[in-house]
Order: structure tokens, then sequence, then C-alpha cells
């Protein structure tokens, strides 16, 4: 689903927005639903949702990588600094990275030692380069000690966040580990943030395409 797409921004998009802060808002009268983080879990709901429009076969890949990091990184965290905690960041950092060789970039190493097309292809599932530059993030910055590993919704809601899970940008752990702590959203703030979300919409649809139309026919 596009950012562009008319019903991400005028149905998936507001649902999300509405639903987040009706929550925060039910959350502050029983506090057992900010216990709970629903607000989070409806965050993920909605994060799973826009990744499974690009295509279901992608919902089995992303919660097995979830699973996946989410393992790497409490390996990693629970260990000192020592040959073991260095063992552990090193495998998984070469199998996030051998993942994205295999879905990528097969093809192309095929064509180049047998120089012709290849055969098959293997189809990368949607933003797979910006989830796994994401959960190397998470990673580092858990073996630095920049950040504490996350339980496994903090893991699934931070590579599947849909703003950034399908064109960035890679926003590190250590950054966004504080903002789905944050207690009280600042309503000011999202405001703002929705008017520069059309104000550049606007410049999307209305100036770049058209322009983009002229240059095309040229």
């Amino acid at each position: 689903m596009a950012f562009t797409n008319l019903i991400f921004f005028f149905v998936f998009f507001p649902c999300c927005l509405a639903g987040y802060y009706v929550i925060e808002a039910v959350s502050r009268k029983w506090k057992f639903l900010e216990r709970a983080r629903v607000r989070d879990i409806f965050l993920l709901a909605a994060s799973i949702a826009f990744y499974v429009w690009a295509g279901l076969d992608n919902i089995f890949f992303i919660l097995g990588y979830i699973l996946l990091v989410f393992v790497a990184g409490w390996l990693v965290y629970m260990r000192d600094v020592t040959r073991s905690h260095r063992f552990w960041i090193v495998i998984s950092l070469f199998t996030l990275v051998a993942i994205l060789f295999i879905y990528k970039y097969t093809g192309f190493v095929y064509e180049i030692f047998t120089r012709g097309e290849a055969q098959f292809s293997i189809t990368a599932p949607l933003g797979l380069s910006f989830i796994t530059f994401s959960a190397i993030s998470y990673l580092v910055d858990v073996y630095r000690k920049d950040a504490e590993a996350g339980n496994i919704l903090d893991v699934a809601l931070y590579l599947t966040f849909f703003p950034k899970v399908s064109s960035g940008p890679i926003q590190l752990w250590k950054d966004f580990k504080p903002q789905i702590e944050r207690k009280n959203p600042d309503l000011e703030r999202a405001v703002n943030c929705v008017n520069r979300i059309i104000i550049g919409m606007s410049k999307k649809l209305i100036l770049a395409d058209t322009f983009g139309s002229v240059v095309s026919d040229i």
C-alpha cells in the first residue's frame, strides 16, 4: 500500500490516528489498558495489516523474522562483554545479512557465474532492506548497551511500524524505544505532524506529479 494511495490516505491512516488517540483517552480512565499496552498492540496490528496488504505470503516471513531478531537480541543482551557475547552478535549480524543477500542478490550472482539468465526468481518481502538495517541497529544498540533489549512486542512494533517499513527512514532502536515508552503522547505535536503530511501530500500530487508528466512527455 503506497502512502499516496487514496485508501491509505483517507481510510487507513485516519483510522489508525483516531484509534490510537481513542485508546489513549480510554487508557487514562482505565489504567489496566495502559499496563496491557493496548496502544502498542493496536499500532502493531495496524502495521501487520499494512504489511499484509502488499501480499499475504509476507506475513509468514515477517513473523519468523521478528522471532529471529527477538531471540538474537536477548542472546546478545543476556551476556557480558566476553567472547561468547561477541560470538552471538557476529552470528546474528551474519544471519541477517545472509537473508538479505539470498532474497536480493541470488539471481544476480547466479547470472554472473553462469553467464546466463537466471531461470528462477525470488520475490523479496516488502521493505526487506529497511527491515534488515533496522534489525542490525537493534542488535548493535543492544550490544553496545545504548539501549536495553525489548520484549517481543517492542521488537515487532519496531520492525513493522508502518510509516517506515516500506521506504524508511532507518530509525535507530535507541531513538525508537523512548517513544514507545512515552506515557502521554503530545496531541499538539501530532496535529503539527498531520499538517506537515498534508502539505507534503499536496506537493506530491499537485506539483511533483504535474512536473513529472511534463518531463515524461519530453
